[in-house]
């Protein structure tokens, strides 16, 4: 590890450039490519069916409800996103130990490593949580935390490896691509 120092400047903070504002907030992606990218490229099977989203590790395919039974577009891809960081854990793909009693720790550090990489995906794949969305993110992942009291650093280990979880699932939906190729068309 190299560390370099730069020094970087505002271009406000410069006379005689020219203002850029390009707003990519407004540029289109095809989310729902990305999506269909991401199953593909995991080897993934869903099926929609039943009350209850479940990934079965030892199968390697994900069951969830029908979209339509879902409040909002936000509340069916995010727990999509949240079953398939589990998937991420399958041998084929990040190989995790993922087969864990419920209520167990190990349980717990999986929930939080799957609940927080669906936060970063939903950021990443622009989907706009409501106040709503945010609260159930937040007690989703402090209802796991309380089982790992006893281990401050875990929290942040959760996180680094929810971080490796987003950048897998990232690549494989080729979003970055999907992304650029929108921006050379608004250029």
């Amino acid at each position: 590890l190299v560390n370099r120092v730069s020094t970087v400047f505002n271009a406000e903070q410069i006379e005689g450039i020219p203002e850029y504002k390009l707003d990519v907030n407004n540029l289109e992606f095809e989310l729902d490519e990305a999506m269909e990218n991401l199953i593909e490229n995991m080897q993934i099977e869903i099926f929609h069916k039943g009350n209850k989203a479940v990934y079965f590790p030892e199968e390697d395919f994900i069951i969830i409800p029908e979209e339509r039974q879902f409040k909002s577009e936000y509340d069916y891809k995010s727990t999509l996103l949240h079953e398939l960081a589990h998937a991420t854990g399958h041998p084929s793909r990040l190989d995790r130990d993922i087969q864990h009693k419920f209520g167990s720790k190990e349980y717990a550090k999986e929930e939080l490593r799957a609940e927080i990489a669906s936060s970063f995906l939903c950021q990443e794949f622009h989907l706009d949580p409501s106040e709503d969305n945010l609260d159930n993110h937040k007690a989703y992942i402090q209802s796991w935390i309380g089982i790992l009291k006893n281990d401050s650093s875990e929290l942040f280990k959760s996180i680094k490896d929810a971080n490796k979880i987003s950048d897998y699932m990232l690549e494989k939906s080729d979003l970055v691509n999907l992304k650029n190729k929108n921006l050379e068309q608004v250029l």
